[in-house]
């Protein structure tokens, strides 16, 4: 990603316009006039409506800074686990990228898999290939795989996509089956197969073998079919110090045969040489098989490389965004609780005054600061779930707990200031500025 000028200028000019118009707004109120004897007249509830006014604007500021800081620490882990990971596989000898497969030529399954076909044996035959596999990306039901059901609770695998590969995927792209057996061409025309990874396996079975047991590809109440797994195969990246999967995370590969229809085919080319010229040479013999087309090819590594940038391209750009959301929340409730302290520091000296603990004074509006960082969270914490639900039940509760409580101590600390100073309130100033 690269910064476009235009749209920098377009927000830069609207956050100057927003800036001088909001500015402005307290002195055009002046420019009609004031009814001095409108605020005597009111008395406390003028202070109040305006108290009531802002607090709603400091709410709206912190429930749009919640979800903000979600996906920022979302991000954030995201970035932190794929710069700890190592490719477990033989990613340097790799060429990855894809075809569009125009939608006449899979009209049924069978032209989907005489498609794979040609793709495969065209690619075979390019000078520099060793071997080629084909992938596409499907989606669970319910965005869940679940083990056999047990007389305990079944165990589920939250996924948000699985790979489908062609039987050979595993010895083309390098990853050892450390248990059971490579997927067969025949496994693809009886009901298909799984092969799990030791983490998925360790997950939906722990403590015993997955093989040969079934998984269901979809939540419990979904109509998708059970599959049996045929092996495990290791995790194709190891991150440092893996203490095992202490929470639901792991890699499935099913293999089964191509359905009809159009769409997006992954290709997996091993060769002796993983360099772009060799990328080239392939797309061109693809184009030239399949005129129009979108093909796209480059070295695994390379690909590896390009996508970790744009995530931290990303990262950088919520992590930004989130901090200043942070910083505008704390000033709007510093701001709002500093002029209603300023508004009520008469009351305040009249309790301190009639023996009330000036701790109790900053506890007083401690509260008042708590109630609207509360109200804020709890509106900000409707989408905040659905973000952080994306990393599983459990990572995602502690990550949105964390959020909340990095929000709540920031909008806290505050109203310390104005708590502290609605503590000093000194009576005789006040009786002599009367």
């Amino acid at each position: 990603p690269r910064l476009s000028l235009r749209v920098f200028a377009i927000t830069a000019a609207t956050a100057a316009a927003g800036a001088i118009l909001f500015g402005l707004l307290p002195a055009f109120k002046l420019a009609r006039g004031v009814d001095l004897a409108e605020p005597l007249k009111d008395g406390g509830a003028t202070t109040a409506r305006s108290h009531r006014r802002h607090s709603w604007l400091v709410i709206v500021q912190l429930a749009l800074a919640l979800p903000l800081l979600v996906v920022s620490g979302a991000l954030l882990i995201e970035l932190v686990n794929n710069i700890r990971y190592e490719v477990n596989y033989a990613a340097p000898e790799l060429l990855t990228g894809s075809i569009r497969i125009p939608p006449g030529r899979a009209a049924t399954a069978a032209d989907a898999q005489r498609f794979n076909d040609e793709i495969t044996g065209s690619l075979r035959a390019v000078p520099g290939v060793v071997d080629v596999a084909t992938s596409r990306s499907a989606v669970p039901p319910g965005l869940a795989i679940i083990a056999e059901m047990t007389s305990d609770t079944p165990r589920v695998l939250n996924l948000r996509s699985y790979p489908v590969v062609a039987p050979g995927y595993f010895r083309t792209i390098g990853l050892t089956v450390t248990a059971g057996r490579h997927p067969e061409p025949g496994d693809a025309v009886t009901g298909g197969a799984v092969v799990l990874d030791a983490d998925a396996a360790a997950w939906l079975y722990p403590g015993q073998s997955a093989v040969g047991r079934m998984v269901k590809l979809g939540s419990p109440a979904s109509r998708a079919p059970w599959v049996r797994v045929v092996g495990i195969a290791s995790p194709p990246f190891l991150q440092a110090r893996r203490a095992g999967p202490a929470v639901s995370s792991g890699t499935v590969w099913v293999v089964r045969a191509p359905a009809a229809g159009g769409g997006g085919v992954r290709i997996s080319v091993r060769s002796r040489n993983a360099d772009a010229r060799l990328a080239t040479t392939i797309v061109r013999v693809l184009r030239t098989q399949y005129p129009g087309t979108q093909v796209g090819l480059r070295p695994q590594l390379e690909t590896y490389q390009i996508n970790l940038r744009a995530l931290l391209f990303m990262t950088q750009l919520f992590v930004a965004l989130g901090v200043c959301a942070l910083v505008l929340g704390g000033v709007g409730l510093y701001g709002v609780v500093a002029y209603t302290v300023s508004q009520r520091m008469r009351e305040f000296a009249v309790r301190v005054a009639l023996g009330a603990d000036r701790l109790a004074v900053r506890q007083l509006v401690l509260h008042d600061g708590a109630v609207m960082v509360l109200a804020g969270t709890g509106l900000g914490a409707v989408p905040a779930v659905g973000i952080s639900m994306a990393f599983g039940p459990v990572a995602g509760a502690l990550l949105l707990a964390a959020c909340e409580a990095l929000l709540i101590a920031a909008m806290l600390a505050a109203c310390l200031v104005p708590a502290r100073r609605a503590a000093q309130a000194d009576p005789m100033s006040i009786i002599r500025a009367v």
